[in-house]
């Protein structure tokens, strides 16, 4: 064999069997290491953030990353076991759904039974076992899909992000006040407070005293289960529908509220006889019982005599004589004549005479009248420019009125909407039906005389 021959000989086929062995199991042993602490990585980053959304009152987000972590195969059982147990506790104590509960308690016993014999752990496990219809009954099955019972479901909106911006001003009990929280509640006072408690450090520790002792009633009553009450969550639902209802319906209906030049324009000249200002005269009136009276009232006009006065002395009218003979305005187009009624030919009559005109006796129904015109206003057909801002808000009006029109159809057709045919009946039938249970218990069984 040539001196050189080992020289081709393969790297691998020189070292000893024993040492190649050797360095695979440890790289073997390294990835597998590798493997184990990403995964135990993952599973203490779902873990945080699980903490992180619980901390928030967002209990539906906390539980979708509890069970992520407990998903993870290379989380040791004891860990699994205490993220059993605070998903049990979240749905105990936030969703009041006794059955998942019980059946996250259940299985601490299975990962971490020395975490499930503590005194308090065993406690809730009692609780929800008790609630849930007894010790006997079997847990619901769970899985990684698992979500919290709506009907008895109580959830709160956390603080708004602003709210933990900058340095903590206040705290108490592992929570916070942060500057960025007093700053919304003091912009949404006004605007300005801001410039102005710079200069005044005392006032701004008053306001964040009563803002501290308003947020420990907040956390007083949410640890006294006030947000449970069911009063309470039914305000909370009414004022969320609400709320949400109208920010979506503002949101839609801002299309309407812009209107253009052409609109305007074209609005004006469909309707311009809609706008056009009327004629007017203002009329006094005498009225007399018989032609006699009258007479004697016109006699007294042509001699001189104020018509104020005549009215005052002769006239039989008490509206009007109470105000010298003045008696109101007719307008153009209409046959009303004021203090007399329905006259076509009087109205049409006054409003072609001029100011300081009087007529003779006229006679209409029974009764027996001299009028004065005592005003008179031209008729005139106000200008596009005068009208634009009336015209805009009744084209603003009609297209909101569409809009909403609009959306209601589309809402109606993308939800399927409709109400049931005996609706009304329905509900009488099942008030009727209330009313005879309330009437059966507060009435079967009691004692007499009471």
């Amino acid at each position: 064999m040539p001196e050189n021959s080992d020289r081709r000989v393969p790297l691998l086929a020189r070292i000893p069997g024993g040492v190649y062995w050797t360095v695979v199991a440890l790289v073997v042993l390294a990835l597998v290491y590798g493997y184990d602490l990403r995964g135990k990585r993952l599973a203490r980053d779902h873990m945080a953030l699980a903490e992180q959304y619980e901390s928030e009152g967002l209990y539906d987000r906390a539980i979708a990353e509890y069970q992520s972590a407990l998903a993870n195969p290379r989380l040791a059982r004891r860990d699994k076991g205490a993220i059993a147990l605070k998903v049990g506790d979240i749905y105990l104590e936030h969703f009041e759904d006794f059955d998942r509960a019980r059946a996250y308690y259940t299985q601490v016993k299975r990962y971490a039974p020395k975490l499930a014999d503590d005194k308090a752990v065993q406690a809730r496990m009692r609780e929800a076992a008790r609630r849930a219809g007894g010790a006997g009954a079997p847990p619901v099955a769970i899985d990684a899909t698992t979500t919290p019972t709506v009907v008895q479901r109580v959830e709160l909106v956390s603080e708004p992000a602003a709210d933990r911006r900058g340095p903590v001003l206040a705290e108490f009990r592992g929570r916070e006040i942060r500057a960025g929280a007093v700053e919304r509640m003091l912009n949404s006072i006004a605007p300005d407070a801001l410039t102005y408690l710079k200069l005044e450090p005392k006032q701004f520790d008053e306001i964040l005293e009563r803002m501290l002792e308003e947020e420990l009633a907040y956390r007083a009553a949410m640890d006294a289960g006030m947000h449970r009450d069911p009063d309470v969550s039914q305000r909370l639902y009414d004022y969320q529908r609400t709320l949400l209802r109208e920010r979506y319906l503002d949101g839609i209906k801002r299309t309407a509220e812009v209107v253009t030049n052409d609109e305007v324009t074209s609005f004006f000249a469909a309707n311009r006889d809609k706008y056009r200002e009327p004629a007017r005269v203002g009329i006094g009136l005498i009225k007399a019982a018989t032609e006699a009276e009258a007479r004697n009232a016109l006699e007294a006009l042509r001699a001189g005599a104020v018509f104020g006065d005549a009215a005052t002395s002769f006239s039989t009218h008490e509206a009007s004589r109470g105000k010298r003979g003045v008696a109101g305005v007719i307008t153009e187009g209409s046959a009303v004549v004021p203090g007399v009624g329905e006259a076509p030919e009087v109205a049409n009559t006054l409003m072609a005479m001029q100011i300081g005109d009087i007529t003779g006796v006229t006679k209409v129904g029974d009764a027996y009248y001299i009028f004065r015109i005592m005003s008179k206003t031209a008729g005139r057909d106000p200008s596009l420019d005068e009208l634009r801002g009336q015209i805009e808000s009744t084209i603003r009006a009609q297209k909101l009125q569409q809009v909403t029109k609009d959306l209601t159809r589309a809402l109606r057709q993308t939800y399927e909407a409709k109400l049931a045919p005996n609706a009304a009946q329905l509900f009488y039938e099942y008030l009727s039906r209330r009313d005879a249970n309330t009437t059966s218990v507060s009435g079967v069984g009691a004692p007499a005389g009471v």
